[in-house]
């Protein structure tokens, strides 16, 4: 499997200029199994894609020989884009549409390719020319050298490590690397900089082989798996800005547990307990554990795996007596155009985007209503009210944002009342700085304890990320971590302190 770095900027300079560059080896663009995983921002919120390239099979057109290029799309939250880029492995559509040939002069370095425009190929055009140096305007597709807006004078020369490989790159207004071709627009090359009206598109990848190889996964919806709801000891942690009669926060731990059978139908309890933030104002706060309150018997659910429709039943009283009988909850069948309609929703909304997106271990069914508003099989309304039942907000029924979910005992789930120790012992305080980190976070005890400290590192999803052991002190490099709130768990000899780590 080769090795692939994302979005590596290793500057490794081996000569400027025409008299002093010194090539690596040339690296090929027109290779086969060669694929490109790239974002495009181009619009606004829902109209963002990402899709791959993948360069397979051969043609001739007019006695010249070409690789063709496909391309599928790539399914990922766009709303998590900026916090999160997409990581392998990568979802993308099982169909997929050739949109160009490419061919390349490995000799003279030169990159051509055909494009399809209204059913045709266009003529055979010199897409990148990486035999340039210093000075040289660079002609193209998309490069005009009479138009003073598009001209592309070559600046700098040299040798990068990029997705893992040394090669040879230009600097213009666009950085070019072999191989890759435009580190912002991929194989089609084209475009004068990151910002101007052809495309704001980035490659986040790259890598040439098998698709498995490459961590790029083809999603059949034929053969992806359902995720049902009703789960036994599935938990949802809902952090919930409204407030209830009394003036309180409506912040909820949602749970099921057992079974019930009503008129002749089985199905999951599904209990309602009160979630006790340390920050009950903000749920960028919130991290595992999960202070836990009272509970009481909210609802009944079940899943037709077959249909994809989640049922459900009232048991709270005021519900009950304004939502009678059985409920459809929600349709997950429902995919690109389908209208959604249900007794929970105020109205029927349309779906305007499907993926299929890997979250809290399981590959899901992701419905998109709008920007604001989506589904996910087997976890409900993640955005525009999270809740288990997937009800509009203005139904009044939901609400909040689902912060966590896990299936399991609470001591795995990390919920219940926390029983950590401000510090191991008044000879043992633990320090924490700098906090926030920007970079290297320091561990310090006031004293040395007699056997080893363990400390695990939790983001606000509960996954572990960093481990170690210490007697006295820590240094932890921590910048490869997104900016954000984590939990850093210190355990010896059974007692607990339980710290919360912000990265900058």
């Amino acid at each position: 499997m080769m090795l692939r770095l994302r979005f590596l900027v290793v500057f490794i300079f081996l000569g400027v200029g025409e008299s002093s560059l010194l090539h690596a080896q040339y690296q090929p663009t027109v290779v086969e199994g060669a694929n490109w995983v790239q974002l495009d921002t181009r619009a606004n919120g829902i109209e963002n894609y990402g899709f791959t390239h993948h360069l397979e099979g051969d043609t001739i057109v007019d006695g010249l020989a070409y690789k063709k290029l496909y391309r599928r799309w790539l399914y990922f939250d766009w709303n998590d884009y900026f916090l999160f880029t997409p990581v392998a492995p990568y979802n993308v559509s099982q169909e997929k549409t050739l949109v160009g040939l490419l061919r390349e002069n490995v000799q003279e370095e030169r990159l051509f390719g055909r494009y399809i425009s209204r059913g045709q190929w266009t003529s055979d055009t010199l897409l990148h020319d990486f035999s340039l140096t210093v000075g040289d305007t660079l002609i193209g597709a998309r490069f005009v050298p009479e138009d003073v807006g598009l001209q592309q004078i070559i600046e700098a020369t040299g040798q990068r490590e990029v997705f893992g490989v040394m090669r040879n790159f230009q600097t213009a207004a666009r950085e070019y690397a072999q191989g890759v071709v435009s580190l912002n627009y991929g194989p089609f090359s084209g475009g004068v900089s990151a910002f101007t009206n052809d495309g704001r598109t980035f490659v986040i990848d790259h890598c040439v082989g098998e698709y498995a190889d490459c961590s790029i996964r083809v999603i059949d919806p034929a053969t992806t798996p359902y995720q049902p709801m009703a789960i036994e000891s599935a938990n949802w942690i809902i952090f919930d800005a409204g407030r209830d009669d009394d003036g309180e926060r409506k912040h909820r731990i949602m749970s099921i547990q057992g079974d019930s059978i009503v008129d002749g139908v089985s199905y999951k309890k599904l209990f309602r307990r009160t979630y006790l933030p340390e920050d009950p104002s903000n749920f960028w706060n919130a991290a595992p554990p999960y202070p836990v309150g009272e509970g009481t018997l909210y609802a009944l659910l079940r899943d037709d795996t077959l249909a994809q429709t989640v049922y459900g039943r009232f048991v709270e009283p005021t519900l009950a007596n304004e939502y009678p009988g059985e409920l459809v909850i929600h349709d997950f069948s429902g995919n690109m155009s389908d209208t959604i309609n249900t007794p929970m929703w105020c109205e029927g909304e349309d779906v305007e985007r499907v993926e299929w997106i890997d979250l809290y271990g399981k590959t899901r069914k992701w419905q998109f209503i709008d920007l604001e508003e989506a589904f996910v099989s087997g976890i409900g309304k993640i955005r525009g009210g999270g809740g288990i039942f997937s009800a509009n907000n203005r139904c009044g029924i939901g609400g909040g944002t689902i912060i966590d979910y896990c299936v399991g005992p609470d001591a795995d789930c990390n919920i219940g009342k926390p029983n950590g120790l401000e510090n191991f012992s008044p000879q043992h305080r633990l320090t924490l700085h700098p906090n926030p980190v920007p970079a290297t976070l320091n561990v310090q005890l006031s004293s040395p304890l007699p056997s080893e400290v363990a400390v695990t590192l939790y983001d606000l999803n509960g996954r572990a990320l960093r481990q170690a052991k210490f007697r006295d002190n820590l240094s932890w490099e921590l910048a490869d971590l997104a900016p954000g709130v984590y939990v850093a768990v210190f355990t010896h000899e059974g007692k607990r302190v339980v710290r919360k780590v912000v990265k900058e």
